[in-house]
């Protein structure tokens, strides 16, 4: 990457010198650019001329690569206090993706996140010299070009062996893991002692409702549970060095938050005060004392539904008060911990139901810095021990670490297996726990005489089942592999991975177009659409937020959510080109599912608790004791509705304003069917197994 000149200007961001960047000759990605003669010339010797303002644009992109900039410093760092409409900058971005051949579907030279801002992403060389003409120099272009090819060749191959590689082993780890706890059961959230002696972490028992805390002295190996399984413990937390432990607890539908003391000898814990009270429905309470032990941070949410709030609290005064705010929607700062010097606080904050945000609040003036966005729930988030580097899972299922001093992120491990709660000992050794919460199977059940039978298991994740309307095809998502990928499998013919995501992210919904050709749904705040003969992928933009695709009946449109300033609005995207368009119903509609066997269409508000039914004949509501917020809930087939409701299947047959019940007592939420209705595929749970494990090199 070329040398950088400026000094910090806006927020953060350098300001380009461009008598500086007029001197040199660059290599991107597979483009030369000449900034001197605002000249891009391509692979093929193509020569395109840039704009004075995308030359502008470029320069910004350059100075800063590789950082997300948002729309506003955008427009001041290439227009300055010109006045300019809100929309001059995105279409600044457009054009310059167009002259490095970026499309809507492939973004490899400038990347867009939701609630970031643009960056390029494509590699950057400073060319010695002037820029070579392919035109003048056809040899030196022909030997390039078959050494571009050879490469590209060989990339594409070892890509194929690392997919095959990973998919095909269950465990798939790119590096060996060594066991640190064997308890059946679920152990996450490992926290180090500051002498890197006790590794002390969250346990939950097989078939037991309660939590417990639970460590592992690392001298001699011996796991050693702290407290009763009479009750619930979570969030413990080390506090002066290796002596004392904060954690909430869970007991006669209370919560409270002990300070304990910890016995080295008798590697025990006596309660010694409790520190403040806790919301017995928010199972994520925790808390941790001030630096100088006279408060305490903690976090509290009203319910399990409502976002959580950071609060201070002075231990001598008995004053609290909030430090930061949360988001209007989702679990807000559901998980926080304090470096070991006690001056930051890194903070995952939940968004939008499946986007997390990981922040850094400095303690002693409260400034805030956004470190990364994934698009998933994360379940923990650690420190290294000099206090400069802040460890947690990133987007593609990989160990990552946020350096406070040069500010960049860089991957430690990368395992082919779902890893959470990362953590590292002093000595650099990093811990994880590995697996899954619960194991989701993938269960088809014959309507007619009540026969289950497995279709689909794994030891992790398989869900959002989608079944083609003959019956023939199946599709879902699996974890399996260490990254969410959509899985598919032909009647009579093995399972397969038809997407090849580098990123994890959330799947919300998945459903086969009806005439069975394509894949629809929606993941990380985005819908797609996925080409089951060629397995092409196509997403929607990502400066906007989705949810809640399901396909019309024709095949060539689809309806969708898309957020605007915190409220749902329904949109009709068009297949063909994928444009989007405002829908003609009502604001306040959820889902919406048309019947490709009638007139006949289905809708679910934000609120009601069941859906409308609308006809020619008139319209009329249907109250199902629950409300309609998934497409998985409900499934038109040739005899009318099915669909989920406190937990049973009922079919609404056409004609008819009562649903009757087929399945008393569903063993999941999902659901899908043929159009012939004579079997459904849901998904069983059942307890996961997370163990804690350490990766060796």
């Amino acid at each position: 990457m070329p040398e950088q000149h400026s000094e910090t200007t806006i927020n953060g961001l350098r300001e380009p010198d461009e008598s500086e960047w007029l001197k040199k000759r660059l290599q991107i990605g597979s483009f030369q650019v000449d900034l001197s003669e605002k000249l891009i010339t391509s692979a093929t010797g193509e020569k395109i001329n840039i704009p004075p303002i995308a030359s502008r644009l470029l320069m910004v992109f350059l100075e800063n690569a590789g950082q997300f900039i948002n729309a506003d410093d955008l427009h001041q760092l290439v227009y300055g206090a010109q006045a300019k409409e809100e929309s001059a900058i995105r279409k600044q971005v457009t054009l310059l993706r167009k002259l490095f051949g970026d499309t809507k579907k492939d973004k490899v030279y400038i990347d867009t996140k939701l609630g970031y801002g643009y960056r390029l992403v494509a590699p950057i060389v400073e060319v010695d010299g002037h820029l070579s003409s392919p035109k003048r120099n056809k040899k030196a272009f022909r030997k390039n070009l078959i050494s571009s090819l050879v490469l590209i060749a060989v990339l594409l191959l070892l890509n194929l062996f690392y997919f095959f590689y990973r998919a095909d082993s269950n465990a798939g780890n790119a590096v060996q893991t060594k066991p640190l706890t064997h308890l059946k059961g679920l152990e996450i959230n490992p926290v180090v002692s500051q002498s890197g002696r006790w590794v002390m972490f969250n346990h939950k028992p097989s078939n037991q409702e309660n939590w417990i805390i639970s460590i592992r002295d690392m001298n001699s190996g011996d796991l050693i549970p702290l407290t009763d399984i009479s009750y619930s413990v979570r969030m413990p937390r080390w506090v002066n060095s290796d002596k004392q432990i904060v954690y909430a607890k869970f007991e006669n539908n209370q919560c409270v938050f002990i300070l304990a003391d910890f016995f080295e000898d008798s590697r025990s814990l006596k309660e010694k005060e409790v520190l403040t009270k806790c919301n017995d429905s928010s199972r994520n309470s925790q808390a941790i004392l001030w630096p100088d032990g006279k408060g305490i941070f903690f976090n509290r949410a009203e319910s399990i539904n409502e976002p959580f709030v950071i609060y201070s609290k002075d231990l001598e005064t008995d004053n609290s008060w909030p430090i930061a705010s949360p988001p209007p929607t989702g679990k807000g700062d559901y998980f926080f911990t304090a470096s070991p010097s006690g001056k930051y606080l890194a903070v995952l904050r939940n968004k939008n139901w499946t986007q997390t945000e990981v922040w850094l609040y400095q303690t002693e003036t409260w400034q805030t810095e956004l470190v990364d966005t994934v698009d998933l729930i994360l379940y923990g988030i650690s420190w290294s021990f000099d206090n400069n580097q802040v460890i947690y899972r990133n987007q593609e299922n990989k160990i990552a670490s946020y350096n406070l001093k040069t500010k960049k992120v860089s991957v430690l491990v990368d395992s082919g297996r779902p890893i959470l709660s990362p953590a590292i000992l002093p000595n650099g050794t990093l811990i994880a726990a590995e697996g899954s919460f619960f194991n989701l199977d993938l269960v088809k059940i014959h309507l007619d005489s009540l026969r289950r039978e497995v279709i689909e298991s794994s030891s992790f994740r398989d869900f959002l089942p989608a079944v083609s309307a003959d019956g023939s095809q199946l599709a879902w998502i699996s974890n399996r592999s260490g990254v969410a990928q959509i899985w598919y499998k032909l009647k009579g013919e093995p399972a397969k991975a038809i997407s090849h995501l580098a990123n994890d992210i959330s799947f919300s919904d998945l459903s086969f177009s009806p005439d069975g050709r394509k894949l629809g749904g929606s993941a990380g705040g985005r819908w797609f659409i996925l080409d089951i003969d060629t397995s092409s992928l196509t997403w929607s933009d990502t400066e906007n937020y989705y949810r809640n695709f399901q396909w019309r009946k024709n095949s060539q449109f689809a309806f969708v959510l898309k957020k605007y300033r915190e409220q749902w609005l329904p949109y009709q995207v068009n297949i063909k080109n994928f444009e989007e368009s405002r829908s003609s119903l009502p604001q306040d509609i959820f889902l919406f599912n048309e019947s490709t066997f009638n007139d006949i269409a289905f809708r679910a508000g934000i609120k009601d608790k069941g859906f409308w039914v609308d006809s020619s004949n008139g319209s009329f509501f249907v109250d199902a004791d629950d409300e309609f917020n998934q497409p998985k809930h409900w499934q038109v087939i040739e005899e009318g509705l099915l669909f989920i409701a406190s937990s049973q299947l009922r079919l609404l047959r056409f004609g008819s304003k009562e649903a009757e019940i087929l399945v008393e007592d569903m063993p999941g939420r999902e659901m899908t069917a043929p159009s012939n209705g004579k079997w459904i595929v849901t998904t069983e749970s059942s307890q996961g197994e997370l163990n804690l494990v350490t990766f060796e090199q």
